[in-house]
């Protein structure tokens, strides 16, 4: 793209809608993508932010913070800290790719290289949508990161691409939304991650999250549907009492309102008041994870501190570390096989559901770059501009 197609771009973006936007960060994208071979032996960082420059030079985001920049200020909801990932996260993040790339440069076997290559292309999608430095296009960016080591180091894929999302409009996106799984198979991952992270809980708090399962067995008394009705009537009242002496006999951390609501007929309603600000203020206490009012499962982490456990598990530590080199140089049954030296069973199993889930996106990759050939791929750029004028 030449400096008046820049300025023109430039000049017009100001005025444009997202769709509008998308449409020309789609054009940017299959237009730089003749330029990836430039980016061939440059450490990621450089490729991160070239690629940042070519798609995002003049697109401004809520604060003024150009998308351009090597890492936002303020974290968007639900990823890593922006702190950590400047001071650790991101810096061993690209120590590790930047060796990985040297290894796999180095490698004489053409078969070997072809297969590190994409493992190592699949790796820095995973990680790079996770960290996500960027204030916006993540997801675009970090396909052409992949893309780039794609066509560095496997040569079965040098004509292959991702579909460019234009979404400038038109009527048929299915070329585009059969990449979601990319993102969906992610969020799975930590979503998992979420519910095995319990925070270390104080004895005291512990007391407060147990009595929760205790009103909830109180509640199953009450729920229960007699016969003759004057059946249930007793068992509602048995309930009730129940609960208040439950109250009376415990150290309950509940809001006046609630206390003032005791007197009234409905157990269930009480029940639910009182689990609730038990709730309530457990999760003040504990920020980042959330103490469920059923009681039947243990408090479960929020998305940031999921995010921010793995990413600095796989990139700070030496086991992680060593479980994503594992993965590269040999694949799922490599990493899955590495015994970490910290974390026993627990780690064993985060590392596993890590490999299971680069296996996944490695399978996703070939699924969605084998079928996104050099024709497929221009004629849908040609349906593009045809449908700009």
């Amino acid at each position: 793209m030449d400096d008046e197609i820049f300025i023109e771009t430039n000049r017009a973006v100001k005025d444009l809608n997202e769709n509008q936007n998308r449409a020309i960060r789609g054009e940017r994208q299959f237009e730089f993508e003749n330029n990836l071979d430039k980016l061939e032996g440059e450490p990621i960082g450089e490729r991160f932010l070239t690629i940042r420059q070519a798609l995002f030079k003049d697109v401004l985001v809520e604060g003024g913070l150009r998308m351009d920049q090597l890492i936002s200020e303020k974290a968007p909801p639900t990823y890593p800290d922006r702190n950590l990932l400047a001071e650790s996260l991101l810096p061993n993040y690209y120590k590790l790719v930047d060796d990985l790339h040297d290894q796999i440069s180095s490698e004489e076997n053409p078969q070997q290289k072809a297969e590190m290559g994409k493992r190592l292309a699949v790796l820095t999608y995973f990680v790079g949508v996770t960290l996500h430095q960027a204030p916006d296009g993540n997801g675009q960016t970090n396909k052409l990161i992949s893309l780039s080591y794609i066509h560095e180091f496997c040569p079965q894929y040098k004509e292959n691409f991702f579909p460019v999302k234009y979404d400038d409009g038109a009527t048929d996106d299915s070329s585009y939304d059969h990449t979601s799984d990319l993102r969906w198979n992610s969020k799975s991952y930590f979503g998992k991650l979420k519910s095995t992270l319990p925070p270390i809980i104080r004895e005291d708090d512990q007391k407060q999250f147990n009595i929760i399962k205790q009103i909830r067995e109180i509640d199953k008394r009450s729920n229960i549907v007699g016969n003759p009705p004057e059946g249930w009537t007793n068992r509602q009242s048995e309930s009730k009492r129940m609960l208040l002496d439950l109250i009376s006999s415990s150290d309950i951390q509940i809001s006046e309102e609630t206390r003032e609501n005791l007197g009234q007929s409905d157990p269930g309603g009480i029940s639910l008041d009182i689990r609730t600000d038990i709730s309530d203020v457990l999760d003040k206490k504990y920020p980042g994870y959330h103490f469920s009012v059923w009681g039947d499962s243990p408090p479960t982490a929020d998305s940031t501190i999921a995010k921010e456990f793995a990413m600095t598990a796989l990139l700070t530590e030496p086991d992680g570390r060593n479980v994503l080199e594992a993965y590269v140089k040999g694949g799922t049954n490599a990493a899955k096989s590495y015994e970490p030296e910290v974390g026993g069973e627990r780690m064993k199993l985060f590392y596993t559901d890590t490999s299971d889930t680069l296996t996944f996106l490695e399978g996703e990759f070939d699924r969605v770059i084998g079928t996104e050939t050099k024709s497929i791929h221009i004629q849908k750029h040609l349906d593009f501009v045809k449908r700009q004028k």
